[in-house]
């Protein structure tokens, strides 16, 4: 099916907040923009900012130590869709550092107690013992690195019904942000064209074709379908509609704007939040890069890397479409918050980098009024 631009505009005109109601239109909406823009199109999106570009300065400095500051009422999952707990595939490289932030203050607020280090067993992600006695099952926050397939046992025994959530992006630039990452600053080498080619070539890492989909396949080796993987999660965002994603997920959880506000973490090339062992190089995208390199890449093929995105962005238009018509407003309303936060609460982190952060976004939203 083919619809015109004049029925997909029409469509969303008309959608109303219930899924079962808008099917029809949102199901033309969605097959619109894959008319318009094709799968071709969506693997050629470049990374784009959706916040505000890093300011130099910040233009007022917060009191980490300011006793006058209340803190945010905290509403004890008063949100049914948290009462089974949260959990985030974490695929490296994909804003999975800004979406724990996310998800671990939307945590905080709605009563969630977090999985970390001092409960699970990262190595092998098996639970451990806590005070003689195993993990009780309870909602739980998890946002943390792990293929799927580790984790399914804690989703299945300590987390049952948890709501499961992950990113994904364009191939192409998964790749290159993996090569800056790993096979540059990791290796201590300076980025160059041969070496990048040669990464592409070798299919190293993230650059496999296979990569974000083996990690969120629940099972090894299973070779599942782009289809088959985006259904073993209640929602699978796009890097390259990272707002668009949140705002999704925000109705999804029925959180409320100011729960999903967040400042950019460990942005590649950036002196915030890294630990010093990990700092990634300042990496270009796709159309930053020589043609040498830009043929390299588009002569690979990328498999089921390059199925997932065109499912999840197909997925992620469909859901768009069902959000309702404030879709736009609420869009605009959030991006102008998150130009506000960012030069104020960017770089913040002194002894833990999330909890100081997690302050300073409070603190803004308490001393602005949003609700």
């Amino acid at each position: 099916m083919r619809c015109p631009i004049m029925l997909m505009v029409l469509c969303l005109s008309m959608l109303s907040v219930t899924f079962a109601a808008d099917e029809a239109c949102a199901t033309a909406a969605a097959e619109a923009h894959v008319s318009m823009h094709g799968p071709s199109m969506l693997l050629q999106i470049a990374e784009r900012s959706s916040s505000a570009q890093l300011a130099s300065e910040r233009p007022l400095d917060f009191n980490l130590s300011d006793s006058t500051v209340v803190p945010p009422a905290v509403r004890i999952l008063d949100v049914p869709q948290l009462q089974h707990g949260l959990a985030v595939v974490r695929v490296p490289k994909t804003g999975s550092s800004t979406l724990m932030l996310v998800a671990r203050r939307v945590a905080e607020l709605h009563g969630l107690e977090r999985l970390g280090e001092d409960i699970l067993d990262f190595k092998n992600h098996t639970t451990i013992v806590v005070s003689n006695a195993t993990l009780p099952v309870g909602p739980y926050l998890y946002a943390e690195h792990g293929e799927r397939r580790k984790e399914t046992d804690l989703f299945r025994d300590v987390m049952p019904g948890t709501f499961i959530t992950a990113m994904v992006r364009n191939p192409l630039e998964f790749c290159l942000s993996h090569y800056y990452h790993f096979g540059a600053a990791y290796s201590g080498i300076d980025p160059s064209d041969e070496s990048k080619i040669a990464y592409v070539a070798n299919g190293t890492d993230g650059c496999s074709g296979e990569y974000m989909a083996d990690y969120l396949d629940p099972e090894k080796g299973s070779n599942s379908t782009a289809d088959q993987i985006i259904k073993e999660y209640h929602f699978v965002g796009v890097v390259e509609y990272y707002d668009e994603s949140l705002l999704v997920l925000k109705n999804m959880l029925g959180l409320s704007l100011t729960d999903i506000l967040y400042v950019k973490m460990r942005v590649s090339g950036s002196d915030c939040n890294w630990p010093e062992t990990s700092q990634s190089k300042k990496n270009g995208s796709f159309e930053d890069e020589s043609d040498e390199v830009r043929l390299a890449l588009t002569n690979r093929s990328w498999q089921r890397d390059q199925e997932l995105f065109e499912a999840a962005n197909h997925s992620l238009f469909y859901a768009i479409a069902a959000y309702g018509p404030s879709f736009e407003s609420d869009l605009a309303l959030f991006r102008s918050r998150l130009e506000t936060l960012q030069p104020l609460c960017e770089c913040y982190g002194n002894d833990d980098v999330w909890k100081d952060t997690i302050y300073c976004i409070d603190k803004v939203v308490n001393e602005s009024g949003w609700d």
